[in-house]
């Protein structure tokens, strides 16, 4: 509830530094946004429209050299790379930070990339006189030796090789709660709808027969029997709705879960019939402005990456 329901307030450890946040609260929030993605139609949509508008068909690498660009087409091969970048991309938005290990074939040379979980990482050291310079992260994870079916932690320090990353906000953080809104208002009208379409067969009995009081009274078929008597009679209220006042409500939390993520609700809504992404970038609005920062933030870090490879 904490997370997909209430109020986000961190520094509950940190009572001077409101907006701070522990390590195992960042884990927290990111599991959460994480089940939200595989459960919540809009939190889904929210991350597969920036992961596409970001990347879209997969990242062109230039070289000018032949032999490096060689190298680098066979990582892309061996590694997967058109999917591995989009999952990459994917998961840094759900969790708000990308932590890449390499494992190099000592007698080839050839690399591997993995995705580390976030989870996984417990701290970072960074240097006393320069918070942003990294000098190591701790790395608490399961190992299971090849060839056994045991398991065990293992809790080890890895150096630093210019990751662009200390810790990381959750993107979708300040909408997690208005999400819950909006699938608490879409529900409500799910039931409200199902349970005005109902039919109510009112069988009305003269005198009294013994079908008065009989327990056993079979409905037609998708209605309920209710049986009325000259001393029961029932009836069925309408509700007094207002339906556009109930429309307004639900386009309300849209435009905050919009304004929290910097997307049209027509994209948030996959609205098809409306204006399509070459009309919102050629008019310049934040959601294109938004598009290419993270296209350059990942420009650089998939650079950093590829020339950690070579």
């Amino acid at each position: 509830e904490r997370f997909l329901g209430g109020y986000t307030f961190f520094g509950s450890s940190y009572p001077n530094m409101r907006y701070s946040q522990t390590t195992a609260e960042l884990h927290q929030m990111q599991e959460a946004v994480l089940y939200k993605y595989f459960n919540d139609p809009h939190c889904r949509s929210i991350i597969e429209n920036w992961t596409h508008y970001t990347i879209g068909g997969g990242l062109k690498i230039e070289v000018d050299n032949k032999k490096v660009e060689n190298v680098l087409n066979q990582f892309r091969y061996n590694n997967q790379m058109v999917k591995r970048e989009k999952d990459f991309v994917r998961m840094t938005f759900v969790e708000g930070e990308l932590f890449i290990g390499y494992y190099v074939n000592p007698i080839s040379g050839q690399v591997k990339v993995r995705r580390i979980r976030p989870q996984e990482i417990m701290d970072v050291e960074s240097s006393p006189g320069d918070i942003e310079t990294r000098l190591a992260y701790h790395w608490d994870y399961n190992y299971t030796p090849t060839g056994t079916k045991q398991s065990y932690n293992k809790d080890i320090w890895v150096r630093d090789i210019g990751y662009n990353e200390i810790r990381g906000r959750v993107p979708l953080q300040p909408v997690m709660r208005h999400l819950k809104y909006y699938e608490d208002w879409l529900m409500d009208r799910i039931r409200l709808n199902h349970e005005r379409s109902k039919v109510v067969w009112v069988k009305e009995i003269s005198g009294r027969m013994p079908e008065t009081t009989e327990r056993q009274r079979r409905a037609p078929a998708g209605g309920v029997m209710l049986v009325e008597t000259e001393n029961v009679k029932y009836r069925i209220e309408k509700p007094q709705i207002n339906a556009d006042d109930a429309k307004e409500d639900g386009l309300g939390i849209l435009y905050t879960i919009g304004a929290g993520t910097s997307l049209p609700i027509h994209i948030l809504n996959q609205r098809a019939d409306q204006n399509v992404y070459a009309s919102i970038r050629k008019a310049d609005t934040p959601f294109s402005q938004y598009i290419r920062g993270k296209q350059e933030f990942f420009g650089e870090a998939f650079e950093m990456m590829y020339r950690e490879v070579l």
